[in-house]
């Protein structure tokens, strides 16, 4: 059997550990495991990391637990390009720096305030006091601002002046996954074309905030999308609508709110010949 990696991809260190495989073209069997379904509590997983958690890596008969530790051994073995963790011992301290740096600040931080914004008051209907949260956002600003200060700088990347294994566990720390779903061939007027169309219907959760944040969002994403794509006007029209969440537990009052968002984006002619 050759390299395994157990990963939900809800987690973001194991989209760390994902997204490095896929870009280094490093041959990997995905093996999920469902942290909402408890899989990561199953037997034949406990047997893989008795820590119970995810990312987890079996090579053979070798097993290996910890992030951090997986990707630095993908690194290695598979002789990744220098710059995701190099060579040059000062280069690679300042990468060490910045992954031991991140466990117990900006990692920690934005756990907390995902399950206080989120988990908690929405899923668990636990109500989380004002002060907790405040206190909570608060350490996080303070991570994201040394983030800022002590390790990007000026710089286009956190360790130095190319990509390195530091940066792709700070985004997937700091961004969450987005799903896209596109419906083609659909009969649909819109903006007076009765053309084919298709239908991109965007979504993530996250801890964005308010629904004017989340329509800005959408705003931004739909200017993007069809300017990359190069559409006129006539040729496109968005909606974005908030879904709602469940209903709120009694005495979540004064909590900030987190939202599902939706960009629902209608690309005229993408299936037929441009005029």
């Amino acid at each position: 059997m050759g390299l395994e990696l157990y990963l939900d991809l809800l987690s973001q260190p194991c989209r760390a550990v994902y997204i490095f495989a896929k870009k280094n073209s490093i041959p990997f069997e995905l093996r999920t495991v469902d942290l909402l379904k408890g899989q990561n509590h199953s037997d034949d997983f406990v047997q893989v990391n008795p820590l119970r958690k995810v990312p987890a890596l079996k090579d053979g008969d070798f097993t290996l637990a910890e992030s951090v530790a997986i990707l630095l051994y993908l690194a290695r073995k598979y002789e990744a390009p220098d710059h995701w963790y190099p060579q040059d011992l000062q280069a690679r301290a300042r990468v060490d720096e910045y992954l031991s740096w991140q466990h117990t600040a900006l990692r920690m931080s934005c756990t907390r305030t995902m399950w206080q914004k989120m988990m908690f008051p929405i899923f668990l209907g636990q109500r989380v006091p004002p002060e907790t949260l405040a206190n909570t956002l608060a350490e996080l600003d303070r991570c994201l601002q040394l983030l800022e200060d002590k390790f990007l700088k000026d710089q286009d990347f956190l360790a130095g002046p190319h990509i390195s294994v530091a940066d792709l566990v700070a985004i997937t720390e700091l961004m969450h996954r987005v799903n896209v779903t596109v419906r083609s061939g659909l009969a649909m007027v819109v903006n007076g074309s009765a053309e084919p169309s298709a239908q991109l219907l965007v979504s993530s959760i996250g801890v964005v905030g308010t629904a004017e944040e989340n329509r800005g969002h959408s705003a931004r994403f739909f200017e993007f999308l069809t300017k990359e794509l190069d559409l006129a006007e006539d040729r496109a029209s968005r909606a974005s609508e908030l879904t709602a969440l469940p209903e709120r537990p009694p005495g979540s009052e004064g909590l900030v709110d987190t939202s599902f968002w939706h960009l629902r984006v209608v690309l005229l002619p993408i299936l037929t010949t441009n005029k």
